[in-house]
């Protein structure tokens, strides 16, 4: 692990994970933003597009919270979209020819991973309007429950090294 790499593992807890998402972004101002979440009903790999301003659990989160059509971040306007910052599209295109069986997915749904991506995107644009320069990318991917760690750990990669490239400019 490169000392300029840093991981942490979110409780699937709305207020936990928003909060130390929020707190991640504020204190170390990353290039890129790579959160990962299990989409039980997935069979492919999904990009994830975007985000709403709102949390609809069908189930209680880890902490037994299980709010219902309520503001992700309250001072946002509800159902508020905010746009990932990868490039989707040229992501698709080059990972599909790397033979990973990945599709976009304008819906992060309305649960843990959505909330949490959506906490991360409304962060980086507060830092974004006093530092001009700093414009992270930040995305989401989902994950298929039955796909094996080294396929997904093989894709991880590959973003990364992607998101790296457009970055430094050679993507």
């Amino acid at each position: 692990m490169s000392a300029g790499w840093r991981f942490a593992v979110l409780p699937v807890s709305f207020d936990k994970a928003k909060t130390e998402i929020q707190r991640l972004i504020s204190t170390e101002h990353p290039d890129i933003v790579i959160m990962l979440g299990l989409a039980g009903d997935a069979t492919k790999y999904r990009l994830e597009s975007q985000a709403v301003n709102l949390a609809a659990a069908r189930i209680p989160d880890n902490d037994g919270n299980q709010p219902l059509d309520v503001p992700v971040i309250a001072d946002d306007q509800a159902n508020q979209v905010r746009l990932g910052t990868w490039p989707v599209p040229k992501l698709l295109t080059s990972l599909s020819r790397k033979s990973h069986d990945i599709e976009h997915s304008d819906n992060a749904g309305r649960y843990v991973c959505n909330a949490t991506y959506y906490a991360a995107l409304q962060q980086t644009a507060a830092i974004n309007a006093g530092i001009r320069e700093y414009r992270p990318q930040v995305g989401f991917l989902h994950i298929p429950p039955s796909r094996p760690l080294k396929e997904t750990s093989d894709l991880v990669i590959d973003i990364v090294e992607l998101l790296t490239a457009e970055i430094s400019g050679k993507g």
